[in-house]
């Protein structure tokens, strides 16, 4: 049914907006909202759904199948109004409609609000669901039958290789000279099984920064960017508990100016946050509350950047869903780098590519 439809693009919204977090000059709200309607335009074009529904009194209480995919969304003008060309398959029908919808927020949880609207041929429906986390859930309402619903969502890949061009790649099979160090004592090659890899050795480093932030630096020489993402594998090498923590260095212009992400295993303000170091001790600009999952395993950290937007988001091993992200324009370019706060880690297969959004 249509208005099943409706909360798969609901769920879609959760997934990808639960999390944003706003800073900079522009007004929070105002700012967030611009971000927020690009990126469900963005996020939602070519996406498929795909779930089930019931419907109240039928004999065959077995949930059916229904499937919608979006060719294209745009905002509309009004507050909230979004047009989305869509295919929509579920038992006989199978048909592409245009579909106006409005979307409201409960807080940061996305419900699909839709009231006897009439689709010429089709009937006329209302709905209310809302998504948590992955899953949808709602009642649907086609003229005089209703039911419930629930469902999934395939989504893009979160970074597409399409627009984006390789600049650097790092197995640290042929040494270091692609990076600068900024204490070289603390960091080693390794090889384990035949396969080289790049770690931190002792968790005090000799580099003392002007300013409260991370002492253990790695910056990739050569190459300054705005819009880019860097992929890389990072593997904890010293169980500290709460302690234990990975850092992605990017638009760094010289030592007091720079972001950087700290993946800290517990977050509080100085943990587990994005943060600014501009002439003064780091600052978190996120107020993030998720724990990261640090095992002794191999795990895999994304960060992507787009400067237009002041688009910070940063992925660890799920890289649908950002594990924390922000929008800041403070910095709009600069150098990229690995490292850790005080903590040790073995790094490998670091990519870099520039993008542009």
């Amino acid at each position: 049914m249509l208005v099943r439809f409706c909360s798969l693009f609901v769920f879609g919204l959760a997934v990808c907006f639960c999390n944003l977090t706003v800073h900079g000059e522009e007004d929070a709200s105002s700012q967030a909202a611009k971000v927020r309607e690009t990126r469900i335009a963005n996020y939602l074009t070519g996406a498929k759904f795909i779930g089930k529904f019931t419907k109240d009194g039928s004999d065959d209480t077995t949930p059916k199948t229904e499937e919608y995919t979006i060719s294209k969304c745009e905002k509309l003008t009004a507050a909230d109004m979004y047009r989305l060309t869509t295919r929509i398959k579920y038992g006989d029908v199978d048909t592409e409609v245009p579909i106006d919808l409005r979307i409201v927020w409960a807080d940061r949880t996305p419900v699909i609000t839709l009231d006897a609207l009439t689709i010429p041929g089709m009937g006329t429906f209302s709905a209310r669901v809302l998504v948590f986390n992955g899953r949808y859930a709602g009642t649907w309402q086609h003229d005089e039958k209703g039911g419930h619903l629930f469902g999934a969502i395939e989504t893009k890949a979160a970074s597409s290789d399409q627009d984006a061009e390789v600049v650097f790649k790092e197995d640290f099979e042929s040494g270091l000279d692609q990076w600068e160090i900024l204490d070289p004592k603390t960091w080693e090659l390794n090889t384990n099984d035949g396969n080289a890899t790049f770690g931190i050795t002792d968790r005090k480093s000799e580099y003392v920064p002007p300013v409260r932030s991370p002492g253990h630096v790695a910056l990739i020489r050569d190459l300054e960017l705005a819009d880019f993402d860097i992929t890389f594998r990072v593997r904890s090498t010293l169980d500290t508990g709460n302690h234990r923590d990975c850092c992605v260095f990017f638009c760094y212009q010289d030592d007091q100016h720079f972001y950087y992400t700290h993946l800290g295993a517990k977050p509080d303000p100085h943990s587990g946050q994005i943060m600014i170091v501009k002439e003064a001790p780091r600052l978190a600009l996120t107020e993030n509350e998720k724990l990261t999952p640090w095992n002794d395993d191999w795990h895999t950290v994304r960060l992507e950047r787009n400067s237009k937007t002041g688009s910070i988001k940063v992925f660890f091993d799920d890289m649908q869903t950002p594990h924390m992200e922000v929008i800041d324009k403070t910095f709009s370019k600069g150098r990229v780098g690995i490292g850790s706060f005080d903590d040790m880690n073995e790094f490998d297969d670091v990519v870099v590519r520039k993008r542009t959004f």
